[in-house]
Order: structure tokens, then C-alpha cells, then sequence
């Protein structure tokens, strides 16, 4: 089915419409997933008006802010199956390689591109709390329209954090609204661009109607690829101008209604796609290499040009702003190698050797709702597919390995999806805080980022926030289970332990992960013995679950099928 074939982790996070502001989630060969219920920002009178010119030349004053470096006793080598893909091609990751090294574990992340997009002050504090944060606001003038600058949030936020966050601008690039549509258009100077410049896709050259976007029919894609005409007063290619307009919009200031920001860290581009359809069989062929005949979504040439435009964001990005840490929604894109879903046999060997056009490409990105969708690849293709296209698109990102792994639709007890009706909203759940213990613990099994979201990307809607007391071992502090012990059972994780429980060992604890499928084990967890000469395992003290949470010893643990647990070391 197109679900199976496809799922969302390339897709894209959000859209602004800028009547309302409303922000839709939409699966690749999906659905939408949710819309914005906040009120609207400001409306699209306020908006910059179309304009032709260029942007400016940019430059970067700001650097990344990396936290303490991993104590002795802690894993400081990456693991074989998340080393940094990529060395034939070459990174052109920035230069931030090693910031992520000392993020303590359970890893959290957080988007919020739905809702308000005000990011006051509550939203700010609550933040914080996270190590890597996505923002939206994406679009143009959005300072004159809150009355005060985004470096003022990323300062809010950077400001309360003991966790070193790093904070990343969302945006969407590879399809704009059509003509129909303008007025919803938040980044009308690149639209205009685009127009004048003649950079959508067409059947042929650039001649007919532009090709609509599979995720929307009010939009129309770009062709980033390599063939299309650069601007003549740059000599910039689609993606790279877009890159250095986002760079100069939201960065460094140089367009009317914003403010230089170098507390930012870098962006989050959104559809980081390499076959374009997002599996809808029936896309329309086009020409992506400007030789005027059509090319299927899933030609080799298809595939070579998105990846080349692609490419071309991320290596602008990393000459102009050097400093910076650059991510990109593509997790699924790498995992849908394991499926033969791309026709070119050659290009998925290189995927999964980390040695493709675009491995090594973005230093992190989204692994987007691996868990708790009907397009999730842990819904229809099992527990132990999740964890290889976990490890898959891991291998695929360089440097810093920003990695966010998002669980979808949970509960603010803790539940998940367990089925679906047939309008694909969730019909069962998993019981309270089951579903989220076993989202973490997955997460957990390598070195993503874990974010459990409403089912909508709202956190500044305190309903919509989700925190639990496997974050901070209920209040006791992020990166409470420390770093990774050294050797096997403290790298990332390819199977289980012993009766199908996996296992993954840290500094001050250890986590068990029971797949779905898997039925109920007991485990024996007595006999574990630390690197450092760690024994005894008890359960953290929690408010929320005290059944679990008991803070008493444990000799065994039992886990119910699809679930986890956090165990943390008593002696010495």
C-alpha cells in the first residue's frame, strides 16, 4: 500500500499559510496529519511584497556551542554502525563534527511548527529543557509581526539551559505555492525568484504548466537540479540562492522586517526527498534535466538531480556560514533504502554503505515518527525494521549526528497507537506511559535525539507539551543516565540481548527495550556488572507511574510486549 511504500520521514514538517497561519502535517502518500488550531500571526497584508532582487552576500560572525566532554568511564568512540558515512564522497557537513559528544543521555529534541509561532517566553523556559529545537516562524517579516527579533528567542532559550540546546530554523523549500495561491506565500522573494527565473519543474524545459506538489495541489515544485539555468548576478543554482536567501533572512538579517540572529545554529530544510513522488504512483513525469523529455519520479537521473540540488543548500550553507551545524528531514529517505523502494540498485548499496550523493551531507536531521502513524515504518513493517532504518539513516548523517527520533500521537499519559481507523486516526492504545517507555528506549538503542509529540508540532500550547519522568529521572536532572560505557554493550545496538530483550548500557544506568512482537519476557537483571564496577539495578522514583517508577531494587524486570524500561546502577 502507498503507506508502506512511503512513509513521512522525507516529507514534509509544515507549511505556513499566512491568511491563518495554519500549518498542515502531511505524510508522504499520506494524509494530513493535523492542523494548526493557534491564532494566526499576522496576515498576509503584512507580508513583504513580491520582488526581484538579489539576496546579499553573506557572512558569519556566530559559532555552535558544544558541552563538557564525556567523563573516562564513558563510550568517546562512535560505534561502527553510526560512524560517520560518507568518506569517498567527501562531508560537506559544517564544522561542528564533534558537538553532539557530550550530550548526556536520554538525548531530547523538540519541534514546534505548528501552533502560535510566537515563542514567548513559556515556551522559551520550556525549550530549554531540550538539547536540539527546531523552530518555525518561517516566513518573511515575522519579527514586525510578534514585535521582537527570533535572536531574542534563541537567547531565551539558550539563556535557561544547563544542556547546551542548540536551536534550528525550519524551512521548506523544494515547492512554493502556485499562482492561484501566492497570497499563502511566506517566502515570496524566492517565489519571485523562482518565477522570474523560470526554476519549477515543467514537462519539458521549461515550457507547459508547472508540476504540482504530490503533498499539495495548491503548490508547485522547484527543479533544484543541476541542469537548470543558474541566476546570471549571482551564479547561483536554485537551491543555492534559497540557501543564501534563508541564510540572509533569517541569519544575518539583510531583509526588511528581520534582525541579524547569531545565536541561531543552523537549519532544518524539510523534504530532503530523493525520489520526489513521496510514493504517489501517479506523479506526474517531468523534466528534471532540461533535455526536454520527461523523466520518471523514479529514473536514475530523477534521483541524481534532487540529491545534486540538494547537495547544493548544504554546500553553500557550509562555505558561507562554516560554524554552522546544518540538518535536514531525511531519515526515511535513507531507511527506504532497506526496502528496495529506489529502482537504482546501485545507488542503494551506496545508501546503505553511508556512501551515497547525499550521506554525510547533513549533520543530523529527523528520523520522523518512527513510532505512532499509520505511515510509521515500526506500525506496518515491524519493531526490528525500525531499529535498521534507525541505524541506516544514523549512518547516513555526518559530523555532529543531530538525529531526532520521533514518536507521534502520544498521550499525555504516556499512551501510543496501537490501530488505526480507517481515516487513520488512532482507534486503541498502548496502556499509560507503556507506549511512551517504549519510545524512549528505542530511541535509546542508539544516539538519536527522542521527541514524543501530541500529534501535533504545537509546544507552545501547554495541552500539546508532553514531559515525563524518563527525561530527568523525574526532576532529577536532563542526561541523567550520563554517556555510554565503553565496548559492545555500551555502542549502538543491532540485536537483542536474551529472550528478544535488547540492551544498551550507561554510565549511571541501563535501559531494556522489548519489541513489539516480542510477547511478555522476564529477564534476569542481577548478574549485570558495569565497566566501572557498577552493581545492582533499581527503578527511578517517579510521580507519574509510581507501579514502575518505585525506586526499588530489581533482580529481574518484566516487560510486556512493545515496552522498556530505565534502570539505573545502586553501588557502588
Amino acid at each position: 500500500m502507498k503507506e508502506a511504500k512511503r512513509s513521512f520521514g522525507g516529507g514534509r514538517l509544515a507549511w505556513p499559510l499566512l491568511g491563518s497561519l495554519a500549518v498542515a502535517l502531511a505524510a508522504c502518500g499520506g494524509t494530513s496529519g493535523s492542523t494548526s488550531t493557534g491564532t494566526a500571526v499576522a496576515d498576509s497584508n503584512t507580508r513583504a511584497t513580491a520582488s526581484s532582487s538579489t539576496p546579499s552576500a553573506a557572512s558569519n560572525t556566530s559559532t555552535s556551542t558544544s558541552s563538557s566532554t564525556p567523563s573516562a568511564d564513558s563510550n568517546t568512540s562512535t560505534s561502527a554502525s553510526s560512524s560517520t558515512p560518507g568518506a569517498a564522497n567527501g562531508s560537506t557537513s559544517g564544522s561542528g563534527t564533534n558537538v553532539a559528544a557530550g550530550d548526556n543521555f536520554p538525548r531530547l529534541g523538540l519541534i514546534s511548527t505548528e501552533g502560535p509561532q510566537k515563542y514567548a517566553r513559556s515556551f522559551q523556559t520550556f525549550a530549554a529543557k531540550f538539547h536540539m529545537v527546531i523552530i518555525g516562524g518561517s516566513f518573511e517579516r515575522w519579527e514586525e509581526n510578534v514585535g521582537y527579533s527570533k535572536e531574542s528567542v534563541i537567547q531565551g532559550i539558550k539563556s535557561q539551559s544547563n544542556v547546551s540546546t542548540r536551536v534550528f530554523q525550519y524551512v521548506e523549500l523544494n515547492s512554493l505555492y502556485n499562482s492561484s495561491n501566492a497570497d499563502n506565500e511566506g517566502f515570496r522573494i524566492f517565489s519571485n525568484q523562482v518565477k522570474a527565473m523560470k526554476w519549477w519543474l515543467y514537462p519539458s524545459m521549461a515550457n507547459g504548466a508547472p508540476i504540482s506538489d504530490p503533498q499539495s495541489p495548491q503548490r508547485w515544485l522547484v527543479n533544484m537540479g543541476p541542469d537548470v539555468p543558474v541566476d546570471p548576478a549571482t551564479g547561483l543554482a536554485p537551491y543555492e540562492w534559497a540557501a543564501k536567501y534563508v541564510d540572509d533572512l533569517f541569519h544575518l538579517g539583510r531583509y526588511p522586517g528581520t534582525s541579524v540572529a547569531p545565536s541561531l545554529d543552523g537549519f532544518f530544510l524539510d523534504n530532503v526527498l530523493i525520489d520526489p513522488s513521496c510514493g504517489n504512483a501517479d506523479f506526474t513525469d517531468a523534466d528534471w534535466t532540461r533535455k526536454g523529455t520527461a523523466q520518471s519520479h523514479d529514473a536514475s537521473s530523477t534521483y541524481a538531480a534532487v540529491m545534486a540540488g540538494e547537495k547544493s543548500f548544504y554546500s553553500y550553507l557550509n562555505t558561507a556560514w562554516p560554524q554552522s551545524l546544518q540538518l535536514g528531514n531525511a531519515g526515511t529517505t535513507f531507511g527506504e533504502a532497506l526496502t528496495g523502494y529506489y529502482t537504482d540498485a546501485t545507488l542503494t548499496r551506496q545508501i546503505l554503505a553511508g556512501a551515497s550523493a547525499l550521506s554525510g551531507v547533513m549533520q543530523g536531521g529527523d528520523f520522523e515518527h518512527a513510532i505512532g502513524k499509520t505511515f510509521s515504518i515500526e506500525y506496518y513493517g515491524g519493531a526490528l525494521a525500525m531499529q535498521a532504518w534507525y541505524r541506516t539513516a544514523m549512518g547516513n548523517f555526518g559530523g555532529a549526528k543531530l538525529m531526532l527520533f520521533s514518536q507521534g500521537n502520544v498521550q499525555s499519559n504516556g499512551s501510543d497507537p496501537l490501530t488505526f481507523d480507517s481515516s487513520r486516526k488512532p482507534a486503541t492504545y498502548s496502556p499509560a506511559w507503556q507506549g511512551m517507555r517504549y519510545g524512549i528506549a528505542a530511541a535509546l538503542m542508539n544516539n538519536g535525539y527522542y521527541f514524543a509529540d501530541s500529534g501535533a508540532y504545537d509546544e507552545e500550547t501547554d495541552a500539546k507539551r508532553r514531559w515525563f519522568d524518563e527525561y530527568d529521572n523525574a526532576g532529577a536532572g536532563v542526561g541523567y543516565l550520563g554517556q555510554p560505557v565503553r565496548g559492545a554493550a555500551g555502542n549502538a545496538q543491532t540485536g537483542a540481548w536474551k529472550k528478544g530483550v535488547w540492551k544498551r548500557e550507561f554510565q549511571n544506568g541501563v535501559v531494556f527495550w522489548n519489541p513489539k512482537g516480542n510477547g511478555t519476557r522476564t529477564v534476569n537483571v542481577s548478574e549485570l556488572v558495569s565497566p566501572a564496577g557498577h552493581t545492582g539495578l533499581k527503578h527511578i522514583v517517579g510521580t507519574q507511574d509510581p507501579t514502575v517508577n518505585n525506586g526499588r531494587a530489581a533482580d529481574s524486570v518484566t516487560l510486556r510486549d512493545r515496552d522498556g524500561v530505565i534502570l539505573l546502577w545502586t553501588r557502588p
